[in-house]
């Protein structure tokens, strides 16, 4: 692991307090400056992993944020073609069966992700379409 002198968006960070929880994001900020990981524990160094990975995920978005959307077809379009869960999954869930008109079981997201992927991508492209007048 290195550190990062990256800064993140205060707006990306409050978001992620709130998903994650405010202890996990200040645990990723208090290792980040840290030179050595030896004597962190194991479930430190997952949070840190985790909250890391998700802010350099939103920092690639850059103005993009399709997370703190409340349409649910953006939502559910940008998260199924992210590998990375930047929403909660039942939001996810929810919002990818609203974009694709029928009811998405957790074992289809884990089993058929790129089933679902092409999917999406069709029906994103017709919202659109439809919300573009």
């Amino acid at each position: 692991m290195s550190n990062s002198t990256f800064n993140f968006s205060t707006t990306n960070i409050a978001y992620l307090k709130e998903v994650l929880s405010e202890e996990d994001v200040d645990t990723y900020f208090r290792l980040r400056n840290l030179n050595d990981f030896r004597d962190i524990p194991d479930e430190e160094l997952e949070i840190y992993d985790t909250v890391k990975r998700c802010l350099m995920t939103m920092e690639r978005y850059g103005d993009n944020r399709w997370w703190l959307s409340h349409d649910p077809c953006v939502v559910a379009y940008f998260q199924v073609m992210e590998p990375v869960l930047l929403v909660p999954f039942t939001k996810f869930q929810s919002a990818l069966s609203v974009l694709l008109g029928h009811y998405v079981w957790d074992i289809e997201i884990f089993s058929a992700i790129e089933s679902l992927r092409n999917e999406a991508d069709k029906a994103f492209d017709i919202y659109q379409y439809n919300n573009s007048e």
